[in-house]
């Protein structure tokens, strides 16, 4: 599959796809690019309809209008032989305002549920980046997403929840609570392959599991940082919930973080099959 967009590559899309002429080229022009490569569909990635997305980026009420338009034209043009996917928020106001499901569900073969960066890193206070379940009223969370949608009457095997092969971390993180919840400066991010490095036994970080969010931690008091992240405890807990509700699967960002050998892959692969 192909995708457009992303976090900073649809600067376009909301006066692109405002176009009627617009969607029917573009969907021709992909059907078009599906034949000659080869390829099986493509997944639209609009950070985001309707609401404020990536920094400056142009966005209007218009666009949940549009963006179900772009769907219909493409899956008219793409008739039943090609997949179309879209990658959507995990946070509550983009679920409540950016997509009109009932319209989309129906012409989707699975949405990807982004249920990752839920504390970005503009946050100005510390959680869980990826967790599970969420026990606060203002924490997001891949339960409170997916419940939403099966609130909607969406088909429990069109959702794909996501998860994260990096790490986020916060400076300047006060002891409390083990630095969880606390506020703090969004410093870096750290893949998954290098977690041994960074978070290695010499490098002052302890380890914690949260059971309320099932999901993991990172402190290093001495330094004032901390870390969250997804591990193979939280993705055997997140496999575990994907049959419970009888979800469609699990995708993550990105591959190239993983480890090459025994990584979350191979650890979702197990879990899964």
């Amino acid at each position: 599959m192909v995708s457009v967009g992303g976090w900073g590559g649809c600067s376009f899309c909301s006066g692109l796809f405002a176009s009627n002429v617009h969607r029917q080229h573009f969907a021709k022009t992909t059907v078009a690019l599906f034949k000659q490569y080869g390829i099986d569909g493509i997944d639209l990635d609009w950070e985001y309809p309707a609401i404020e997305g990536y920094p400056g980026h142009a966005y209007a009420a218009a666009d949940k209008n549009n963006f179900t338009e772009l769907v219909k034209a493409l899956r008219q043009e793409m008739g039943n032989e090609y997949l179309l996917t879209f990658a959507a928020g995990g946070f509550v106001k983009y679920l409540e305002q950016s997509i009109d499901w009932d319209a989309v569900m129906p012409l989707v073969d699975f949405v990807n549920l982004m249920t990752y960066d839920l504390v970005g890193g503009y946050a100005i206070v510390t959680g869980h980046h990826t967790p599970l379940y969420d026990y606060r009223p203002w924490q997001e969370s891949t339960a409170k997403c997916v419940n939403w949608l099966l609130d909607k009457k969406v088909a429990a095997n069109k959702l794909i929840i996501g998860a994260a092969m990096y790490a986020r971390v916060w400076e300047q993180v006060p002891a409390n609570g083990n630095g969880l919840y606390q506020a703090g400066i969004f410093k870096r991010g750290v893949a998954y392959a290098d977690f041994s490095n960074y978070f290695s036994d010499t490098s002052g970080f302890t380890y914690y599991w949260d059971k309320k969010a099932m999901a993991p931690y990172r402190y290093n008091a001495s330094q004032q940082l901390f870390a969250t992240f997804d591990d193979t405890r939280s993705i055997r807990a997140k496999t575990k919930f994907i049959r419970s509700k009888k979800l469609g699967g699990i995708m993550f960002w990105e591959l190239g973080q993983d480890l090459k050998r025994d990584g979350l892959v191979d650890e979702m692969y197990k879990r899964l099959r």
